[in-house]
């Protein structure tokens, strides 16, 4: 039988794995941008893919008893930060590895494939002409978006301001 020392110790092993896994998905998190603004507007507006084609940040809300986490996937880089303190103090901020456990309770939001799967699906659909931006001429305003932040399909996300990508934790 293990000893609460080897258990505790276990689960620090397991938070520097997943930390590990998600930055060996970066390849993958880069093409989110550009499919979250091709998603964008299809049937709705959402503010988790306005900020995704943005800010090349992925929420992820990780809940617990007494507190939620909000944590992001940074699409450059595939590390998990704490979006709350990373605006707070102007730089990523590794997200605490509590919420790291947390999300192990919803692995498929870690699982950049599925979010790709995900997106696809959405930015296949037909743009419900009935929503305001939509018939204001969505279609070219995301042309134009994809040109200004260097978003396209063939180009991995690189965020063109370096001044907020420091990560530290």
């Amino acid at each position: 039988m293990s000893s609460l020392e080897e258990i505790a110790a276990g689960i620090d092993n397991l938070v520097v794995e997943v930390r590990a896994w998600c930055r060996s998905q970066a390849s993958l998190w880069q093409q989110l941008p550009y499919l979250a603004l091709q998603a964008n507007g299809r049937t709705e507006f959402s503010g988790r893919l306005s900020t995704c084609h943005n800010k090349g940040l992925w929420f992820l809300e990780v809940q617990s008893i007494d507190w939620n986490f909000i944590c992001a996937v940074d699409c450059e880089t595939g590390e998990i930060i704490d979006h709350v303190e990373s605006e707070r103090l102007k730089c990523r901020v590794l997200a605490p590895d509590s919420a790291i456990v947390l999300l192990l309770l919803q692995p498929e939001e870690l699982d950049a494939s599925k979010v790709i799967q995900f997106l696809k699906e959405k930015a296949g659909q037909e743009e419900n002409p009935n929503l305001w931006r939509v018939s204001r001429g969505w279609p070219a305003e995301r042309r134009r978006i994809a040109a200004r932040l260097g978003l396209a399909p063939d180009r991995p996300f690189v965020r063109s301001s370096r001044s907020n990508a420091e990560v530290v934790g």
